[in-house]
Formats: structure tokens, C-alpha cells, sequence
């Protein structure tokens, strides 16, 4: 054609992709033009676009004559399938099973409508994490690392690498935004410490670390009463150790001290708050948070939190006896005023605590907690693991454990059963935050072996061997047999 436009009716021409091809045409067919070529599909439609996230839900606008979409999505979750999944016509889909601790998410969507050519949108990435914890510091006065609180955190995880081997700092969640450090010892290079925040709903923030030369004494920790006689763990470095006793201020030289022998108006019932101190040549430590005893009479009323009952020191105590519900009575004889618990029941827990001199017995004091109970379906006949029961911020290590499957690896624990091609929950809290019962599901992957060839003396092989997955197909390698077998 003479011209520079050429009609084609694609209106009814089939559906699909088309090369078109336009060279300049010279008089001598040497010198005509190289082709230009463009790629149209016909009747395709128009990329998805204009993506939106609120909480947990992702939106995109219409696309004109698409009747359906199809998302795929990429999560932090390996065991989800989000491959090509139907929205029914919606432009919405929420998430919320997808986020993972890294709070990274991967939407694309698809228009589809029959009579026309289905186009897939460009990747849309999403971060749904907490920011970052900043602002640490030590406040030199309490001996405590403090920081500037996150936007929508609920809790943080602390792990703290100081100076004495006994201390376990390692993931510990607080709900505060500082951490006590006054009980660690100082540490040749400074004592680390990281931080990092976490909510439902969101990713981890990301870890943010501080590192503090610590220059004082550690103050004395890890009290323990046991009958008229306090003890504490030696302090590395201290040559004494002062003892106060409401307004009495007294110094011994080891870490411990019978109360019972000091100049002190001890009166039955009757409530003490004593601190502690170590001194050397230098300098002292900080004092210790105050430690409430009574003498010789329990409190009225006790604590419990994370899995652990407390309560306060009884000065004359050789031992306490703790119970849940109507179980078994245990026995705390090693000074200490807490135990850990294992609630036994949903619903209503009754906590008892009571002390012995040697001689009498107090009444009982309680307090109640509610928890709820967790099922554990492992989808094996043979591996039964018992319905636990926890409240609300009880740590949950005891969920992850290694399953033994023939065959495959415990991969985790799920909201929901038909995990791998569904796309339920994974489990990965730090702590329990369920306010009902719930049942999760065990997941696993398979295994992989090497298989290694041995062809005999009667046959060969280029082939060494193999990696063959159970529950997947396999070939082995036809051996070749020797010319004279």
C-alpha cells in the first residue's frame, strides 16, 4: 500500500496475539527498510492496577468487561498455594493467614472474561511489619535499658548477653519498654543486648541492638528465704554486701544473713521490705527492687503470670506447698517464693499456696486464672500428644516440638487443617494470645535420600545415583550388562 494506515476489522478477528509488520518499500527492493514489528493482542484486557491495603485486606479497582480474577500470591508461608485462586468476581481478598514474622507479601492478579484475552497485573509487594525499635539506652539510675515505643507493638522480645554465665536473657517477651539489668554482671567488650517489637498481625520489626559497658557492681539477685536465713548469689568482684532492713542498714561479708539474729523488731504478721547492696574499694551497685516479707504469715493474696505462681517471701518458711485445682501437692523447699504451674483445666484454675515452719501449717491462699485449651491433632494415628491449657501470655515453647514422622520433617503447627495446598494459619507466636480454645494441625515435609548405585561385576553405569522424595516418582538408572554377563 501507498499508504501510511491499513485497516484490519480485529473487532471480528479472532481473539489472541498478532505481529504486526511495516517496512518502507523502496523502488529498488535493496534499499527498502528495515521491518518494524509490534506484538498486539486483541481484545485483551485492560492490567489490573490501582492496589490498596487496610489491615489485613487487599483491594484493587475493576477492570472494564472482566467478569473474574485470579489471585496469586507469595507469601512468607512455603506450605501455602496461592497460585491462580478464583475471586468469584470480588476485588478483594483478605490476608491475614498469610503474614508470617516477616510481614512480606507478593499479590498478582489476573482479569479474566470469556471472549477476551486474560492479562496478568505486575507484581504488587506489600510490608505489613512493625518499625523498628529506637531510642535504646540505659537509664544509669535504675540500671534498666529503655526505648521509644512502637506504633501498634503489643509486646517485645529481649535477649541479653551480660557477664554471667547463669543469666537467661535469651527471647524473653516484656510488655513494657524497658528491661531490668541491674542483677548482670559487666562483660569484656559490653554487655548486648537486642530488641525487637511484635504484634498480631503484623511482622516482627526488624532487631535493633545496644551495647552497654557496664561499669558497677551487679546488684545481688536471685533471693531466696529459707526459714530466718536470706541468701543470694555472690556478686563477682564484691568484698561485702549491705543488707537494709527498713530504716536499718546492715553490712556482712557473705551473701547471706540469719534475719532472725539481727537487731530488728521482728513482730509475727507483721510486713518487712528489705533491699540488698554489694560494696567493694570502688564503688557500690545499685540497690535491689524492694523485696516484701512477711513474718512468720503468709500475704493474702498471691500472683501468677507467664506459667509461674509467686508470691511473697515468708520470713521463718522451710518450705511451701503448691497445688492446681484438686491435684497433686508440690513441695518448694529451696527458699524461693515462686514455682512454675501447669494448669490442668479450661476455664476456671484455682492456684493454692501455703507454707510450713516445721511445726504448723498456714491456711491455703489462692488466686484463680483462666485458661483455655489447646488440641494437638499431629494427623498420625500413632502420636498422641495431650490437650494442653493455657492463659492468655503463658509462653508456648512447648508447642513446637520435633515431631517424628516416618519419612518426613515436622514442618510446624497450623489454625487449620488441609495445610500445603490449603493456606491456613501458621502458628509462630511468642507467647499465647487465644482468648478461646483452639486445635491446631500438624504439617510436614517430605524427606529426601540418596540413592547410590552399585552396578556389581555384572553390569555398568555412567549414573552414580540419584535423590529420590518420598511420596514423589522416581526412576532409578537401568544398568548396561557387562559384554560377558
Amino acid at each position: 500500500t501507498g499508504s501510511t494506515t491499513y485497516s484490519v476489522d480485529f473487532a471480528n478477528a479472532p481473539i489472541g496475539e498478532y505481529e504486526i509488520s511495516v517496512t518502507a518499500v523502496a523502488s529498488n527492493t535493496t534499499k527498502n527498510s528495515d521491518p518494524a514489528v509490534r506484538n498486539y493482542i486483541n481484545k485483551a484486557l485492560t492490567r489490573v492496577s490501582h492496589y490498596a491495603v487496610e489491615d489485613t485486606k487487599f483491594s484493587f479497582t475493576p477492570v472494564e468487561n472482566a467478569t473474574d480474577y485470579l489471585l496469586t500470591i507469595n507469601c512468607g508461608d512455603d506450605r501455602h498455594n496461592h497460585k491462580d485462586m478464583t475471586l468469584n468476581g470480588q476485588t478483594e481478598y483478605d490476608f491475614a493467614n498469610c503474614l508470617t514474622k516477616s510481614g512480606k507479601v507478593e499479590f498478582k492478579v489476573t482479569s479474566v472474561a470469556e471472549g477476551y484475552v486474560s492479562v496478568q497485573s505486575r507484581a504488587f509487594s506489600y510490608t505489613k511489619a512493625l518499625d523498628a525499635v529506637t531510642g535504646l539506652a540505659v537509664n544509669e539510675e535504675t540500671g534498666s535499658v529503655v526505648w521509644e515505643a512502637v506504633e501498634n507493638a503489643e509486646k517485645y522480645v529481649v535477649t541479653v548477653d551480660c557477664g554471667n554465665a547463669t543469666h537467661e536473657h535469651t527471647n524473653v517477651v516484656v510488655g513494657d519498654t524497658q528491661y531490668d539489668l541491674k542483677e548482670c554482671e559487666a562483660k569484656d567488650g559490653g554487655i548486648n543486648v537486642s530488641v525487637y517489637a511484635i504484634a498480631s498481625e503484623y511482622g516482627n520489626s526488624e532487631v535493633a541492638t545496644y551495647n552497654y559497658v557496664k561499669t558497677t557492681l551487679a546488684t545481688p539477685g536471685n533471693v531466696t528465704i529459707s526459714g530466718t536465713t536470706m541468701s543470694w548469689d555472690a556478686v563477682a568482684r564484691a568484698t561485702g554486701y549491705k543488707v537494709k532492713i527498713g530504716n536499718e542498714t546492715i553490712d556482712v561479708t557473705t551473701n547471706s544473713i540469719d534475719l532472725s539474729a539481727q537487731q530488728i523488731a521482728w513482730v509475727e504478721a507483721n510486713d518487712y521490705v528489705i533491699n540488698l547492696q554489694a560494696v567493694n574499694a570502688n564503688g557500690a551497685s545499685l540497690w535491689s527492687n524492694n523485696i516484701d516479707a512477711r513474718y512468720y504469715a503468709m500475704y493474702t493474696s498471691i500472683s501468677y503470670a507467664e506459667g509461674i505462681v509467686s508470691w511473697n517471701h515468708v520470713i521463718g518458711a522451710t518450705a511451701y506447698k503448691v497445688k492446681v485445682n484438686d491435684g497433686e501437692e508440690v513441695t518448694i523447699s529451696n527458699g524461693k517464693n515462686y514455682a512454675p504451674v501447669v494448669l490442668t483445666q479450661a476455664g476456671d484454675n484455682t492456684i493454692s499456696v501455703c507454707y510450713t515452719d516445721g511445726e504448723t501449717t498456714s491456711d491455703w491462699v489462692t488466686t484463680t486464672v483462666v485458661a483455655y485449651a489447646i488440641e494437638f491433632d499431629t494427623l498420625v494415628s500413632d502420636i498422641v500428644i495431650d490437650t494442653q491449657y493455657k492463659a492468655v501470655g503463658d509462653p508456648v515453647d512447648s508447642f513446637y516440638l520435633d515431631i517424628k514422622k516416618s519419612g518426613y520433617n515436622f514442618y510446624g503447627w497450623y489454625r487449620g487443617e488441609k495445610v500445603g495446598p490449603g493456606n491456613e494459619s501458621l502458628y509462630e507466636d511468642e507467647y499465647f494470645k487465644d482468648t478461646e480454645s483452639i486445635k491446631l494441625y500438624a504439617d510436614y515435609t517430605p524427606k529426601s535420600y540418596e540413592v547410590t548405585y552399585d552396578y556389581g561385576t555384572d553390569g555398568t553405569g555412567v549414573v552414580t545415583g540419584t535423590t529420590v522424595t518420598v511420596g514423589e516418582h522416581y526412576q532409578f538408572a537401568i544398568p548396561t550388562p557387562t559384554s560377558d554377563s
